[in-house]
């Protein structure tokens, strides 16, 4: 355990430092299981898609049964689409990786990669996934589309790597993750919607019932924290040290 010159561990001394009080509580680990976006060379806008073992009684238990699914979602994946073929030819070609030949290449962010192009195909993967390692109720999901990605001129298109736009407004955006978090087992939504887009992120907090996460909206910048709680934008933030840059300034945040 790391130590600091005063003799408590490090995470005390960052608790002393932060102000916080209360029980220490270990986070439920959200695990990259599925990649799209500028994270993939497959056709799907929507860039991450990550189990969260909620059910698990300890951390370990929680990452036995995440890589337990991972492993399984592999399979699935095999199973279903072996060789990507020609979708997988024209793949390579646009974004010259021969990696994504394979159904089960890997993104950026160690997500599967697969030939899939809709947010539903995702899931669909996850639940069959979490299904047959007996996890119903113990395993949600998370998703982060990263929009600011696939935003331009008021609109979003979903269809951003795929030879025919799919064009949604932001109301129509908006009534499509509802649809997600009304048909799959979603715990929490990460930048739905661009990170400047503020009017929408207002308007979708105002009966989002999950987690609703600024990562691009707030990148753990203080000003930007501050307009987002004042806005009521989003009910939770992503907290990353290497975005702000230091400690201290990741306690203000």
């Amino acid at each position: 355990m790391l130590m600091t010159v005063q003799g408590v561990p490090l995470y005390e001394f960052i608790r002393k430092e932060a102000g916080v009080t209360g029980p220490y509580i270990v986070p439920v680990p959200f695990l990259n299981a599925l990649n799209g976006g500028v994270h993939a060379g497959n056709m799907m806008a929507f860039q991450e898609f990550m189990i969260a073992p909620v059910g698990a009684t300890s951390f370990a238990e929680a990452m036995r049964m995440a890589a337990e699914v991972y492993h399984r979602l592999k399979q699935l994946i095999a199973e279903k689409f072996g060789s990507a073929g020609k979708l997988g030819l024209i793949v390579a070609r646009r974004l010259e990786s021969a990696n994504m030949l394979k159904a089960t290449g890997i993104g950026d962010e160690d997500g599967f990669a697969p030939p899939i192009s809709m947010p539903e195909q995702a899931l669909d993967l996850l639940e069959t996934a979490v299904a047959g390692y007996e996890y119903p109720n113990k395993v949600k999901y998370s998703i982060d589309p990263a929009s600011s990605e696939f935003f331009g001129e008021k609109s979003y298109n979903l269809g951003l790597k795929q030879t025919t736009p799919n064009v949604a407004s932001p109301a129509e955006l908006a009534d499509f993750n509802r649809r997600l978090i009304s048909q799959y087992p979603i715990v929490l939504l990460e930048d739905p919607f661009a990170e400047d887009d503020w009017g929408n992120w207002c308007e979708f907090k105002k009966t989002c019932q999950i987690e609703l996460v600024g990562d691009d909206l707030q990148v753990t910048n203080v000003a930007r924290v501050r307009e987002a709680y004042n806005k009521k934008a989003c009910n939770s933030m992503l907290l990353k040290l290497n975005q702000i840059g230091t400690v201290s300034e990741a306690i203000e945040a």
